[in-house]
């Protein structure tokens, strides 16, 4: 007599995968709200320029970052400013000064204006408006650093700023000066998001045939 096997198959470890990746994308797709995007842009400014003193940029491509998610949910760089105005627990752990407050909101307006003249997508784009001296400000310096990163220039430090504008009031100075390393560092976020998603774009093609003229 003939006996047939059958094979059990035990589902619950691949239902429980199924599960915790449907998980995983719903968590991807929960969006920042104002408040976790205001406490951030507080956090990241203070720790940016502590970094920056020091050379380093990570924690201002985080600040970028997070002014960016501002941007992109349509908040408009004034409603902004009034929020991170309003983070009852301080990074700094006090009440900024006049001069970094100055230097804070001068660098949100500048990533929005960054992201505006680049078309960065948003969610309500029509509402946002651009502060019009610091358009007159830095949109000469803006095509200038394009220029010169679409030209080769990969690093900060190899900028050529012979030409950048004098300013006799040393807090003006510096203001400008630091934003110069926003406008640069702004570009390279944006141009490492569209390279990953690009990235992704490809890991998501269909895979292409190893043997040549197999599926052909």
């Amino acid at each position: 007599r003939k006996t047939t096997t059958f094979r059990t198959v035990n589902l619950s470890s691949s239902n429980e995968d199924q599960e915790q990746k449907n998980e995983n994308q719903e968590e991807e797709k929960k969006e920042l709200n104002v408040k976790d995007i205001t406490e951030m842009i507080d956090t990241t400014f203070v720790n940016a320029c502590m970094q920056l003193s020091k050379g380093y940029v990570d924690v201002l491509k985080l600040f970028i970052v997070s002014v960016k998610s501002g941007y992109e949910l349509g908040i408009t760089p004034i409603e902004l400013i009034k929020n991170v105005d309003s983070v009852s627990t301080k990074a700094a752990g006090r009440d900024l000064m006049g001069e970094e407050i100055e230097l804070r909101n001068t660098w949100i307006e500048l990533i929005y204006f960054i992201l505006n003249d680049t078309n960065w997508e948003s969610k309500d784009l029509q509402s946002i408006s651009i502060d019009k001296e610091i358009i007159s400000s830095f949109q000469s310096e803006l095509l200038r650093l394009r220029k010169q990163k679409e030209d080769g220039v990969e690093t900060f430090n190899e900028i050529d700023n012979s030409s950048t504008k004098q300013i006799d009031d040393p807090i003006k100075s510096a203001i400008f000066t630091q934003s110069l390393r926003v406008i640069w560092y702004t570009l390279v976020v944006l141009e490492e998001e569209e390279r990953c998603q690009t990235d992704f774009a490809r890991q998501d093609a269909p895979m292409k045939p190893q043997i040549p003229g197999a599926f052909s």
